[in-house]
């Protein structure tokens, strides 16, 4: 069963006014079977609206909130942080800030108290992290501008024609060395004569012609 992230979100939102105690039940027991976030379940589900959600979370949290639509990542923080892991705790690099030992490297997060996350992520880059709300649509979104689609997908239209040439030449290699594993086994069976197939290749006519 999928891990629940996180209980104490829910509560928050009960406390802001946003859900009730079914309507988290609810959204709960969609998440253990699905596995998404929490947040993201309860707006899928219709209880609460992504626009309401951030701001009573951004203030239950003490957290603050940024807003991802347009925004350009740095290429520099990108590199910082592997794709794999930006994809699985769903976060995305925002911003340094300070020098030195305070150097700190603000994150766009959907869910702050995910503690596990950003610990792992202090460990890898040996900065200190500091996580800011997003919305989960912009955060999708950002995740794809950032690191992209699969390479299939980001290929460019000369290098899809490229591999295509590619594999073409490779099947027409491959069929004109079948045809001549014919011909070698042809004549060594006698079914083929020698001389019959060299005025053949002369004159252009079918190797196998009676």
């Amino acid at each position: 069963m999928a891990r629940l992230r996180n209980p104490r979100l829910g509560e928050m939102l009960i406390q802001a006014g946003l859900i009730d105690e079914h309507q988290l039940s609810s959204a709960l027991a969609d998440q253990s079977r699905w596995g998404r976030p929490l947040g993201a379940t309860l707006v899928k589900m219709g209880f609460v609206e992504e626009s309401d959600l951030l701001p009573a979370l951004a203030h239950q949290l003490g957290t603050p909130m940024a807003r991802l639509a347009g925004k350009k990542i740095c290429p520099e923080l990108l590199a910082m942080v592997p794709r794999d892991m930006a994809e699985s705790f769903r976060l995305v690099p925002l911003f340094i800030e300070g020098e030195g030992v305070r150097k700190t490297l603000h994150v766009g997060v959907e869910d702050p108290t995910n503690i596990a996350a950003l610990d792992d992520l202090a460990f890898r880059t040996g900065l200190k992290i500091k996580a800011v709300l997003v919305a989960t649509s912009e955060l999708s979104e950002a995740l794809q501008r950032g690191y992209g689609t699969s390479a299939l997908r980001s290929a460019t239209p000369s290098n899809v024609a490229s591999a295509s040439r590619s594999s073409r030449t490779q099947s027409d290699s491959e069929a004109l060395n079948q045809v001549l594993l014919l011909i070698n086994r042809l004549v060594e069976e006698g079914r083929l004569d020698r001389n019959h197939l060299l005025d053949c290749l002369k004159q252009g006519t079918s190797v196998l012609a009676t």
